[in-house]
């Protein structure tokens, strides 16, 4: 059951961020991540990865369902740390995607969250869940640092939600019935997202988790 969340502004995210300009380039990353996913999850030995046992071993028959909605989500549906720190070499063992392909949605990813942390911090938090420590030491990291930073995140990049994979199974089930009117989804998401912000700035110690 959703719980009622206390009115909290979004930090720093003027109505405008929300236009579809604006939202372009987040599309562009879930439509990305997402095709990512369907080719992984299409593969043998999907359903016994980390990713798999948290978004279901049957993703390639139920995502392609969803897929064009789950694109229009306002939040990143891709998720990593920031700042990084050093990993050690070799493969991913968390990331079930090739290398090649980690390398990219990183690339991506962190490109649009660090061009995003530039023009207004708050909304930067907002779509990728960022702590506003985070985002300000994103938004003064220089480009060099950027593409250097891309590779160690490639090798702990995963999809939003990986630890509470009820959310998933929902999305998963119950878009299908929604696909016609998505707002309310998309209120939800944001909801949450707004939730976790506030709790990993201290902005808001009152709000909770809404779900989805």
């Amino acid at each position: 059951m959703t719980k009622e969340l206390p009115f909290a502004p979004l930090p720093n995210a003027t109505p405008l961020l929300f236009s579809r300009s604006a939202l372009a380039p987040i599309y562009e990353l879930n439509a990305h991540f997402l095709t990512i996913l369907l080719e992984c999850a299409s593969q043998p030995g999907w359903g016994q990865s980390p990713w798999g046992r948290a978004l279901g071993g049957d993703l390639a028959r139920t995502l392609p369902a969803v897929r064009g909605v789950l694109v229009r989500s306002p939040i990143s549906l891709v998720e990593f740390a920031f700042p990084v720190t050093a990993a050690a070499a070799g493969p991913p063992a968390q990331v079930p995607i090739p290398t090649a392909r980690a390398l990219e949605l990183s690339h991506v990813a962190l490109t649009l969250a660090w061009t995003l942390a530039r023009s207004d911090l708050g909304f930067s938090c907002l779509v990728f869940g960022l702590s506003r420590p985070a985002a300000r030491r994103l938004a003064s990291t220089s480009a060099p640092e950027i593409q250097l930073a891309t590779q160690m995140v490639a090798q702990e990049i995963r999809p939003r939600w990986i630890d509470e994979p009820r959310i998933w199974r929902q999305l998963l089930q119950d878009l299908p019935r929604q696909s016609e009117r998505p707002g309310p989804l998309y209120v939800r998401l944001l909801l949450r997202q707004l939730a976790e912000t506030d709790r990993a700035t201290g902005a808001n110690d009152e709000v909770r988790h809404a779900r989805p």
